[in-house]
């Protein structure tokens, strides 16, 4: 059943419990609760305009100022062509849209957005990484967990290159080359084809990263 319909069928200690376990695992932390109610220090139970408020009071111990401090992922992809400028696109299989070669950053381990893009290169196409320069840093709204991606410049392959692709089965199904022109007609996000449009744009311009939210230029 949804959860609201289950949480106002349960007693009222276990009901706490659950709606702010929901929204512990909807924000990627750890609800700290007594008896269904959160502590301070727990990372959810606290609204946003009372933790700004309690911030700028200083009322907040060190401790307690990180645990309620809202999080934020951080993923990187590579944008890759082909000499006729066609875009390398992976095929996960959690996903029915083409997206370009990337994952998540493992910063809870030390590893930087450059580390997460070589080593996502390697594992995702199989081949010796690349990583050239950062050509775009972009902030992806979400109502839980906002995103930011750094867009990093694979370069150019080549066709004896791209015949050295091997996909780690079964999380990639297969890659594509898609031309910039037929962005429209796949299955790609369109915040994504935004960026990809621009940070194809950035490449040899010389004027180094920009700053996009979702995907475009900040106005």
């Amino acid at each position: 059943m949804p959860p609201e319909a289950a949480a106002d069928r349960l007693r009222p200690n276990v009901s706490r419990r659950l709606r702010h376990a929901l929204e512990g695992r909807a924000t990627g932390r750890v609800a700290q609760l007594e008896d269904g109610w959160p502590q301070i220090g727990s990372a959810v139970g606290l609204p946003a305009d009372k933790r700004a408020e309690l911030e700028s009071d200083h009322a907040l111990s060190e401790y307690d100022f990180v645990a309620h401090r809202p999080g934020v992922w951080a993923s990187v992809v590579i944008l890759i062509t082909d000499p006729q400028g066609r875009v390398l696109l992976v095929a996960p299989s959690y996903t029915g849209r083409l997206l370009m070669p990337g994952g998540g950053v493992d910063a809870d381990t030390g590893e930087t957005p450059r580390q997460a893009a070589a080593r996502e290169w390697k594992e995702e196409l199989g081949i010796p990484a690349a990583v050239g320069t950062l050509l775009a840093t972009d902030w992806v709204s979400h109502p839980d967990i906002p995103r930011i991606c750094y867009v990093y410049d694979g370069g150019i392959l080549d066709s004896d290159a791209l015949k050295q692709i091997r996909l780690p089965h079964p999380e990639l199904l297969a890659w594509h080359l898609v031309s910039p022109d037929k962005l429209g007609h796949c299955p790609v996000p369109g915040r994504f084809a935004s960026r990809l449009h621009t940070c194809l744009a950035l490449r040899g311009s010389g004027r180094g990263a920009v700053e996009l939210v979702n995907g475009r230029l900040p106005e």
